[in-house]
């Protein structure tokens, strides 16, 4: 009996010893699952924030390019405006000399008809005739 008492007695203590080994291992995989879930979780954090700064960046950026495309639009109405106006003036001056060559023209024409009428000879007079930029 007292071999079987120290039989189970030593079973017992290796007993006790294997689930103190188990509760050690136990322990060290909790520790291991934890530290990992912690590095994914922290890494996990860093990918997500770089994500959303990018995301910002791109943003960003996007609205800047949407900001210079409308001041180049705004520039460009401006100077087709300003080509519009100045191209009316070309034209209303181009009008003023047209209307100036037809006056030197008819005072050429009266003038010969004068000088024709007073002499024997015909008066040469040269005609003054305006070329556009289109003709030229």
């Amino acid at each position: 009996l007292h071999q079987l008492d120290v039989g189970y007695g030593g079973l017992a203590a290796w007993a006790q010893g294997a689930q103190a080994g188990l509760q050690g291992v136990l322990r060290s995989l909790h520790t291991a699952a934890y530290q990992a879930y912690r590095d994914w979780s922290l890494w996990h954090g860093l990918y997500c924030e770089k994500k959303l700064q990018l995301l910002h960046e791109t943003k960003h950026s996007a609205r800047a390019l949407e900001q210079r495309q409308a001041q180049a639009l705004e520039r460009l109405d401006d100077s087709v405006e300003e080509s519009a106006e100045e191209l009316q003036r070309l034209r209303r001056q181009e009008q003023r000399l047209e209307a100036a060559v037809r006056g030197l023209q008819s005072e050429a024409a009266q003038a010969d008809a004068l000088f024709q009428s007073r002499s024997a000879g015909p008066l040469r007079v040269i005609a003054v005739r305006f070329i556009s930029p289109q003709e030229a």
